[in-house]
């Protein structure tokens, strides 16, 4: 707690523009492009030096190598920033910039791929429950696919969080998937330790 506190003193310390952009990328997640910024907040045209200033002050850098090509990627220096800045953020604002990040990535990402828990959790916290249950079934598919089958687990469990609260309809067949999930997970510890076993008898 007191260490929050000293950061969020820090950041409530920051010029206006410093501060504004920093809780804005804080809804981004500790990964953020410069593009999902100039989305937010369109009219922003101290954006550059903001950016430059956060870095100066050791809070974000810029990274050599971006998920998107053509668009600037920074991250946070800390994750505690991170987590201090979203919470400076009211409730109201945090939706609008999830949804503007939700938006920017579909944009950006070609189908759902390594983006699709990212997007499910953006609409999640934008308000968007039946997207963010599309989105996590994607992702579980797409992980199934992979051999993920615990990642897979993971994201039907959410999905049929979300379902329990929003889309009844769907709770029977996640509740199917999650079950098909958690057995294939089992199935798939129960050859790692089959593996391992035979490598110690050779």
């Amino acid at each position: 707690t007191t260490v929050k506190g000293l950061i969020a003193a820090r950041l409530d310390a920051l010029p206006d523009a410093a501060r504004a952009v920093l809780l804005d990328a804080a809804v981004v997640g500790n990964v953020f492009w410069r593009g999902v910024l100039e989305r937010i907040t369109p009219s922003n045209d101290s954006l550059s030096a903001a950016l430059a200033e956060l870095e100066r002050r050791d809070l974000v850098r810029r990274q050599t190598v971006s998920a998107f090509e053509g668009d600037h990627q920074y991250s946070f220096n800390h994750v505690l920033v991170r987590d201090v800045a979203y919470e400076l953020l009211p409730r109201a604002k945090r939706q609008e910039r999830h949804r503007e990040t939700a938006l920017f990535l579909e944009e950006m990402s070609a189908g759902v791929g390594e983006a699709g828990a990212s997007l499910a959790r953006h609409w999640r916290d934008a308000g968007d429950q039946a997207r963010a249950i599309d989105y996590f079934v994607a992702a579980a598919e797409i992980a199934e696919n992979g051999w993920a089958k615990e990642r897979a687990l993971e994201l039907y469990r959410e999905a049929l969080q979300l379902a329990a609260l929003s889309a009844p309809d769907r709770r029977a067949e996640l509740r199917r998937r999650v079950a098909v999930a958690d057995v294939a997970s089992f199935h798939l510890i129960d050859a790692r330790l089959a593996g391992r076993g035979e490598a110690g008898q050779s």
